[in-house]
């Protein structure tokens, strides 16, 4: 007999009940080793017996009383002091999860309910239960949108949603049953605050079978013919839907269990534990035993305490695995700084799970006949207070390179790179930082018309933007003002490791991302490259283009080769219509404070080979020539035609404003107004110009919750303290009127490596399916 396990079942239902989650016995009862054949048998049966009684959930208080399905709080709650409201939903699968997610979850909730209703799909109705299932699937709706939680699961096995596609379908979009799944779908994630977890289903088991593990496994039978034997209905068609279903949800986390299942060895589906002698991962209702829910914990632990953190990014927890989200690569032919056949990649990375001061990469470059392996050396320009920082490594390789990979512990995972640009439209690049919810048309006009006029080209980078602002923006594109760019949400494809969600644990969307980015892109190909916000307006003062100015500013301080700019604030009066809109009242309207905030950099190229958002830490102070004249004009403040301030948030902050004190010349303004005029008649132009948003919506959401997460606190002495200037937890309403385009990528995983697992996209694309998130 193997080493014999004790089970606790009366003492485990009690200190469930009575506990805190952290240190929880398991649910089946193991203490140490292996239990015996027998204690594996009588377990799987028991688990099986007494699977309805195991879906009443302790903490459950059942609305009817009765349980176990139907509406249920789950108490014990306060000992945690949690800030969200969480929502459990599904068929009796979600009750089968119930203790589960109380015990992982309950910590980060000050309400957690659950509805589960038996065997009707919150989706789609099962038809063979009739119209039971029917009602269940408008009241889930109905729920939802009264309970407006933080957080969903979506919890539920399938059933109809694993048919077959209909006779003649082949795209799962035309699918009926998708179709309806997906618009019962669509009206619960309305409802939903941040996140909502989608199981995306396992296989259906033979339930006879469960009772012959134990023999099978003791009588040395072969396992993967009977694990063939094992699946009645596999999961294929329905998780088809789910992922189409959740494909561009920008709100969705999408959870499996499809690598503990499957044996890579046998390529079979194993549901029970080999090396327990036979204890059965299901019940013979396929819910769940509660050894499988052992099993799955930690996907629910990642879930709860990872992807729902504390938005200040305050947790010191080191984890078994740094992950990084790739951002970008370029290989360098040739490289002022960087050398030949140079290879730069860039990403966001824990660096709190392992210490990514100095942290080194293999690298493997490959062409059509050779393979080397380097050292890349990396800097890190995030902040300490963040989890996650912006990395960029760098080292040399062969020549031709046609594939780069990542090596770790004799693992590899390949990503994709990019040639960088020897080439740009203007020898001055002005990198904007990633815009989300853009909406605030004017002051884009006001700069790209600038900057055009002073030899200098836009890059901007996209997250979300209203549909109208972004076709004028393309409009601007194709006349050669401008070059668009996605800037995209960090998402992990494929997890089998803990980590911390990186949107809400890096600072302000990883903007030193995109500045790093825009900086590795144009490096050989300009000859100055600007880190600027659309807000920040850059008037040469004393020469006619920024090339001259700059390259004066340079010339009159020896030893320096970039420069600092100051960022004053203004305000300015906004024309709510393009038919309105002129530069020249425009500057006129502008009026000035003695505020001058921390400034931004212009750099030639060769100076820089990473960036924060203000500056890059690794470069001296020494070489940097602080311009005081001119000052970047921080067009921050708008204020209606009547001189009133329709962003009232903005009161918070008490600036005085006088006189414009920068210098704009006359000939520059006239050159300007004409500019703009030839741009407003152009029939393109002149055909959207009417959708452009009239009014402020999303400025004075976005501005309050950037003062409440950081701004207040580090500033203006409000109470609360700060720590990771993040404000990914901004909550931002859809309206039927505006809708956005959003950036999107296909997304993907590398293997699970240590220290360090990656993850990265290809083909990205704008979307129209998303909506008007961060």
């Amino acid at each position: 007999m193997l080493n014999f396990t004790t089970v606790y079942h009366d003492q485990i239902e009690k200190w469930i009940q009575s506990k805190p989650h952290k240190n929880v016995p398991r649910l089946d009862g193991i203490v140490i080793g292996n239990v015996s054949y027998d204690d594996a048998n009588r377990l799987n049966n028991e688990w099986s017996v007494n699977d309805y009684l195991n879906t009443f959930v302790p903490t459950c208080k059942y609305d009817d009383g009765s349980g176990p399905f139907g509406r249920c709080n789950h108490t014990g709650l306060e000992v945690y002091k949690g800030k969200f409201k969480i929502l459990i939903i599904g068929n009796s699968f979600a009750a089968n999860h119930g203790r589960l997610i109380h015990q992982e979850c309950g910590s980060k909730a000050r309400e957690l309910v659950q509805i589960s209703i038996s065997a009707c799909e919150p989706l789609y109705p099962a038809v063979k239960y009739g119209q039971r299932c029917v009602d269940t699937v408008e009241m889930f709706k109905k729920v939802v949108a009264d309970e407006k939680p933080d957080y969903a699961f979506l919890t539920s096995r399938f059933l109809d949603i694993g048919d077959p596609f209909a006779a003649g379908v082949t795209r799962v979009e035309d699918d009926p049953i998708y179709k309806s799944m997906k618009k019962s779908f669509d009206v619960l994630v309305t409802s939903v605050k941040f996140k909502v977890f989608v199981f995306m289903q396992i296989p259906e088991i033979v339930p006879s079978n469960i009772e012959k593990i134990v023999e099978v496994i003791k009588n040395k039978e072969d396992l993967a013919e009977f694990d063939k034997s094992f699946v009645q209905r596999n999961h294929t068609i329905a998780r088809v839907r789910y992922e189409k279903m959740v494909q561009g949800c920008e709100k969705c986390v999408p959870f499996d269990y499809d690598s503990l299942f499957w044996n890579r060895t046998t390529s079979t589906w194993r549901f029970y534990d080999e090396a327990n002698n036979g204890l059965s991962y299901m019940t013979t209702i396929n819910h769940l035993s509660f050894h499988g829910l052992e099993l799955v914990r930690h996907i629910f632990s990642n879930l709860c305490n990872l992807i729902i953190p504390d938005p200040r990014g305050g947790s010191k927890l080191k984890l078994e695995v740094s992950h990084a989200f790739i951002t970008s690569a370029y290989y360098y032919p040739t490289s002022k700084s960087l050398g030949s056949n140079a290879v730069a990649f860039n990403m966001a990375i824990d660096q709190r799970s392992h210490s990514m001061q100095n942290h080194t990469f293999t690298v493997i470059g490959t062409n059509l006949t050779t393979s080397l392996s380097t050292v890349a050396t990396s800097q890190a320009e995030g902040v300490g207070n963040c989890r996650y920082t912006t990395l960029m490594g760098r080292t040399n390789t062969v020549e031709n390179l046609k594939t780069l990979e990542i090596e770790s512990n004799e693992m590899t995972v390949q990503i994709p790179f990019k040639m960088a640009r020897y080439t740009a439209p203007k020898p001055v690049i002005i990198c904007i930082s990633p815009q989300f919810v853009a909406e605030q048309w004017q002051i884009f006009l006001m700069h790209v018309h600038a900057a055009n006029r002073f030899g200098g080209h836009l890059h901007i980078y996209l997250t979300s933007i209203i549909k109208s602002y972004f076709e004028l923006m393309q409009e601007y594109e194709r006349q050669g003002y401008l070059t668009l760019d996605y800037w995209l949400r960090m998402k992990f494809s494929n997890i089998e490791s803990q980590y911390f969600d990186p949107n809400a644990n890096i600072e302000w969307r990883n903007q030193a991302g995109a500045q790093t980015d825009c900086l590795l892109q144009y490096k050989e190909a300009a000859e100055y490259i600007a880190f600027f916000d659309m807000d920040d307006i850059l008037f040469p003062k004393n020469y006619p283009t920024y090339l001259e100015e700059f390259n004066a500013v340079l010339a009159t301080n020896p030893g320096t080769n970039y420069m600092f700019y100051g960022r004053r604030e203004h305000e300015f009066v906004k024309a709510p219509t393009l038919s309105e809109f002129s530069f020249t009242e425009l500057v006129d309207s502008l009026r000035s404070s003695k505020v001058v905030k921390r400034g931004k950099v212009v750099v030639r190229t060769d100076a820089y080979n990473a960036t924060w958002i203000h500056y890059s830490k690794h470069v001296s102070f020494m070489t940097r020539a602080n311009v005081t004249s001119p000052t970047l004009v921080h067009v921050q403040l708008p204020v209606e035609k009547d001189g009133k301030r329709k962003n009232t948030s903005r009161n918070m902050w008490k600036i005085e404003f006088g006189p414009l004190n920068e210098t704009i010349r006359e000939d520059d303004i006239r050159a300007i107004e004409e500019d703009i005029y030839r741009i407003k008649n152009a029939s393109t132009i002149q055909s959207l110009a009417p959708q452009l948003p009239n009014a402020d919506f999303y400025l004075p959401i976005v501005f309050k919750c950037y003062y409440d997460a950081f701004y207040g606190a580090a500033f203006d002495h409000k109470p609360g303290g700060f720590g990771c200037p993040n404000a990914d937890f901004c909550e931002l309403p859809q309206r039927e009127n505006y809708k956005c385009i959003h950036s999107d990528a296909q997304y993907y995983s590398g293997p699970s490596m240590k220290p360090v697992t990656y993850h990265f996209t290809s083909h990205s694309f704008w979307s129209k399916d998303i909506g008007c998130y961060q």
